[in-house]
């Protein structure tokens, strides 16, 4: 495009003005991009994203693949308080029904990516997937990794989970019991009214 009214010089600092538009534009998406995206092992072991189908309790949900049955999936790292099951006798536990209800707002009908702990497996004993869970609102969202709740380590933060390590360690164990112990320092959550609320102590495990 030809400007014959302007000068070389306005010519050239018009340029020089768009590339450094062009310059920070795309710093500030590749910053966000970054900020969004976990490590590339982290990344192989996801799988979505996947329609959240039910809420079961806090540390259990199932999920919808595009094609097949509904899977259930067992938070990992983290223990919520039991809601009662007459059939299995599992009594109703203190903040079990916060718990479930907590998860079902964040979660019902939204999408999910599953991330896989090396360590782990993907299968628990039940033969229920084993994962930490990444909530989106939109299935792009999901797709590219933005604007997720980790909720494994969420329920830990609002006090509605324990820490749990069971049969051995996980990747984020550590950063799932400094979340705990925020919490119950704070007298967050199930920390304020239920006493009996740590049941699995790494001391006894």
């Amino acid at each position: 495009m030809y400007f014959p009214h302007l000068s070389s010089r306005v010519l050239i600092g018009i340029c020089l003005l768009g590339a450094l538009v062009s310059f920070v534009s795309g710093g500030i998406l590749y910053a966000r991009f970054q900020g969004n995206m976990r490590t590339l092992s982290e990344r192989l072991n996801t799988l979505g994203p996947l329609k959240v189908h039910a809420i079961a309790d806090g540390d259990t949900l199932s999920v919808l693949p595009r094609f097949g049955k509904p899977r259930t999936v067992r938070l990992l790292g983290i223990n919520t308080p039991e809601i009662a099951h007459p059939g299995l006798r599992i009594k109703e536990e203190c903040h079990g029904q916060e718990a479930r209800d907590f998860v079902r707002k964040i979660a019902q009908g939204r999408y999910a990516t599953l991330e896989y702990d090396s360590a782990k497996g993907m299968f628990e004993d039940k033969g229920r997937l084993l994962a930490y869970v990444f909530i989106y609102e939109s299935y792009l969202g999901a797709v590219f990794g933005f604007g997720s709740i980790d909720l494994n380590k969420h329920l830990l933060e609002v006090g509605l989970a324990e820490e749990w390590l069971y049969k051995g360690s996980y990747r984020r164990a550590d950063e799932f019991l400094a979340a705990e112990t925020a919490a119950r320092e704070a007298g967050i959550g199930a920390w304020a009214s239920c006493p009996d609320f740590k049941r699995h102590p790494r001391s006894k495990r």
